[in-house]
């Protein structure tokens, strides 16, 4: 067999590894809802917005460009939560398929590095898990990657115009994506001065230039729109002290131990052959710091599978692909060539471990690490889970949650408003008006609740600093304080008043399992 033909099957076993991970870890997030509701009113002539009587609207998304997609699919009748995960999947392949032209184009005289650094992307688990979640992840991922590859990855110099559009769709997608092209800009002109190469350094500058007036004309947008220039998804999330730094860092620190292997590969590739190693490496490798920093700046986020740290994958998987290249060519003696290939190899099935909810740290590591605090232990301490699980939880509760929206719009009247701490499937389903216990859609709770340093009882996950109780919107007059389905068996709960609250069963024709109830708590006192 030769190299094409071996690097073409090699490939294609890839994406049917990546399409097998896909399938195992398939899902819909319920923050996609969130994205769905604003395309669903986007479509149908409201504007983006989530509740239609809310002046000034409110921005509470935060992937702008994934929303306007979105909207073109609810005018065409089309189904969302399926062509969400159709094109977040075909994102992903789209992905693997770069990552290995890429390789090829810079290091293809090493065909076993290329197919390496090839299923390292293929068989990266967080990878496959965001490639269905319905939210515009790895849309966003693939743009930040292709932004990169364009300026720095081409041998024979960077392709401007490519490289202008990946940027622009990175910044529009995601509120945060001008924070990587301001990496990829100053990265490619530094490299650039290195070199002396004044394509580079023109090419970075336009770069910049060209994404920072789409980032500007988006602003403004904003501004007319919204009323201010940061979504309103920013400032409920983000809080800067000593607890939110010290929770992104322990975001970082779990992620490097529940996937060792990278942690591995980051470290390895500047001994690899640092002299040798070209920039494009160098520019791919120092990705990684770079996301470090902003999940620790952020705070970390309660998702599964490090979603924060999803971009600079790929480019580290090229780097060491770069590392590798150098002891995999030709000429290099066994013992060494043999000894870095086993290591890329395991590098490989160790990242896969996390898939069948096992972890290759002991679990008291994990535990010094804990940054979610939102589920507890009886004794007060934080329960934790493993990325798998933390999987299971969000689909599970997702799926509940669209229950609980699908009842609501069939046992409700139009103009009932429900309180409710997870805005997304709720809101999409029922399409009623929702007051936000945590201020996504909800701007008035900034005003109310500053985050302050809290004590290890009042400690919380990521994003949910800041929480009211669902009694504290009653000078707004809701119709129900809350609503939740009550499971075959399960009790009704103490203190429901006769004639206020509403205990409705519901009809297992209607695709409800049977027995299960929609208990709807009144917002009167």
């Amino acid at each position: 067999m030769n190299h094409s033909s071996f690097l073409r099957f090699g490939l294609w076993a890839a994406l049917l590894a990546f399409t097998l991970l896909v399938w195992r870890f398939q899902f819909l997030c319920d923050d996609a809802y969130i994205s769905f509701r604003y395309a669903y009113n986007l479509a149908a002539g409201h504007g983006a917005v989530f509740n239609l009587d809310a002046v000034p609207p409110v921005e509470g998304y935060t992937e702008f460009l994934w929303v306007v997609l979105l909207a073109v699919i609810h005018r065409l009748n089309l189904d969302p939560e399926v062509l969400s995960q159709a094109m977040t999947a075909l994102a992903g392949a789209i992905l693997v398929i770069r990552v290995h032209q890429s390789a090829r184009r810079q290091f293809g005289q090493s065909p076993l590095a290329v197919q390496i650094t090839t299923w390292l992307c293929a068989t990266c688990v967080p990878l496959a898990v965001w490639s269905t979640s319905g939210m515009g992840t790895m849309l966003f991922v693939l743009a930040c990657f292709l932004t990169l590859d364009y300026l720095v990855g081409h041998p024979s110099g960077p392709k401007l115009a490519c490289a202008c559009i990946a940027g622009a769709v990175a910044v529009l997608v995601r509120a945060d994506g001008a924070y990587w092209i301001a990496y990829v800009g100053t990265a490619g002109f530094a490299l650039a001065s290195l070199r002396r190469d004044r394509g580079l350094a023109r090419a970075s500058v336009r770069l910049s230039l060209s994404c920072l007036v789409v980032f500007a004309l988006h602003t403004l947008w904003r501004w007319n729109y919204y009323g201010d220039w940061l979504p309103n998804t920013a400032r409920v999330k983000l809080g800067v002290n000593s607890f939110t730094l010290m929770r992104g860092a322990h975001y970082a620190g779990s992620f490097a131990l529940i996937f060792p292997g990278l942690f591995v590969a980051f470290l390895a590739t500047p001994f690899m052959g640092a002299r040798r190693l070209p920039g494009a490496a160098w520019v791919a490798w120092g990705s990684v710091p770079l996301m470090v920093a902003y999940v620790i700046f952020t705070g970390g986020d309660f998702m599964c599978y490090g979603r924060f740290l999803l971009p600079c994958l790929p480019p580290l998987f090229l780097a060491f692909g770069h590392g590798l290249a150098l002891h995999l060519e030709p000429g290099r003696s066994g013992v060494a060539r043999n000894g870095w290939l086993a290591c890329g190899v395991a590098i490989g099935l160790i990242g896969l471990v996390p898939a069948w909810n096992q972890a290759c740290t002991p679990t008291g590591w994990l535990e010094s690490m804990a940054y979610r605090f939102n589920a507890r232990k009886p004794d007060g301490s934080p329960l934790i889970r493993t990325e798998r699980e933390q999987w299971v939880a969000m689909r599970d509760r997702a799926l509940e949650w669209k229950q609980v929206g699908r009842a609501v719009a069939l046992h409700t009247d139009r103009k009932d408003s429900i309180v409710a701490d997870s805005i997304g499937a709720l809101g999409y389903f029922s399409q009623r008006r929702l007051y936000d216990e945590f201020g996504l859609v909800s701007p008035e709770i900034l005003t109310a609740i500053r985050p302050e340093i809290p004590t290890e009882a009042e400690r919380r996950s990521p994003g949910h600093d800041r929480q009211v109780h669902a009694t504290w919107f009653m000078g707004a007059k809701p119709t129900w304080l809350q609503a939740r389905m009550l499971i075959p068996g399960e009790p009704t709960p103490q203190g429901i008043r006769p004639n206020y609250d509403r205990v409705i069963y519901l009809d297992s024709d209607q695709g409800f399992e049977p027995g299960s109830r929609l208990l709807l708590v009144a917002a009167k006192l």
